[in-house]
């Protein structure tokens, strides 16, 4: 069933909805992005956090709404939104007030990959989409002086979104494009639909999964990307009761990004997705003041003076034989 057309013209269809979302979900609408004055964003300078969002859509529109309603109430919401398996109406992607859509032109396939950036950060920075051919992977330039307070002034973020070839051991999106080496700091986001060791210990892989992601571990250790992902968290719990729960869902870091990586978390609420939503935060490595050093002005010398005089300090101790 499709909803009555507007002014505009008809709206976007409600492709695959979620249907264990609760109806007021499922119903919802946009609603506009309500920063507070504590959490807007004001630069991306020492004591500052620039949070990204990495998530798996599943084509929905419901998952739209839902994602983007619960930043409201994010404790950091995110300035960046890499988005996997987006919804697609007549080439386009949905709007959202306060951010603008990047995504891959998308001619005989359909889009599987998008950034949303809050415009805030648009006016912060320089951002900079470096689109190929293909529409499954996409890198995002972010570009300002003193990025975080230190010399880097760039880093990309490459967004995407892997599936099975013909075979369980071919990928449609190989290591090499994925893990590339890059002279800038790179973060690494996608849906790679593997199963691997390093995310999941505790699952039994059988040969064929360990075969798949085993040349995306080597070349992530090969240029000394760090997985970011919180051991044993999984990120994909299958609609189907069958089908178990797995880490599909992964983030990389190149070595000249991690002095930046303060947190991996799966604390934004539920969005009737298969997936999680998970959120990166990436700040100065310095991101408190240092505590502040003793007043020797307001010390209180006359009380203070006959305790000192009193303390004796222990005599040193023999030296060993």
């Amino acid at each position: 069933m499709t909803r009555p057309a507007s002014k505009g013209g008809p709206p976007p269809p409600r492709w695959r909805p979620a249907p264990h979302l609760p109806l007021n979900i499922q119903q919802a609408q946009p609603v506009k992005m309500s920063y507070t004055r504590e959490s807007l964003p004001p630069g991306l300078g020492p004591g500052h956090t620039l949070s990204i969002v990495q998530h798996n859509w599943l084509g929905s529109w419901d998952v739209f709404l839902s994602l983007f309603n619960s930043f409201a109430s994010a404790k950091s919401p995110p300035l960046i939104v890499c988005l996997q398996d987006p919804p697609v109406w007549r080439n386009g992607l949905p709007s959202h007030s306060g951010f603008t859509s990047f995504a891959p032109s998308a001619t005989s396939r359909r889009t599987r990959v998008a950034f949303y950036v809050f415009r805030s950060l648009i006016h912060m920075a320089t951002i900079t989409p470096i689109f190929t051919c293909r529409s499954d992977i996409a890198t995002l330039e972010i570009a300002a002086p003193s990025l975080f307070g230190m010399t880097v002034e760039r880093f990309h973020i490459i967004n995407c979104y892997s599936v099975w070839g013909k075979t369980i051991t071919e990928s449609t999106v190989a290591p090499a494009l994925a893990l590339s080496l890059s002279p800038f700091p790179t973060l690494l986001v996608g849906d790679f639909n593997i199963h691997h060791l390093s995310g999941d210990p505790l699952r039994k892989h059988n040969f064929s999964e360990l075969k798949a992601s085993f040349p995306y571990f080597s070349r992530a250790a090969e240029h000394r990307y760090t997985l970011l992902n919180t051991l044993e968290v999984h990120t994909c719990f299958p609609l189907q009761g069958c089908s178990r729960s797995s880490v599909l869902d992964l983030a990389f870091a190149s070595p000249t990004l991690v002095p930046f990586f303060q947190e991996w978390a799966t604390d934004l609420p539920s969005t009737g997705s298969e997936h999680v939503a998970i959120t990166i935060r990436l700040a100065h490595p310095i991101t408190s003041p240092l505590p502040p050093a003793p007043n020797s002005v307001r010390t209180d010398w006359p009380n203070l003076e006959p305790q000192l005089k009193e303390t004796k300090s222990p005599p040193p101790s023999d030296p060993p034989n």
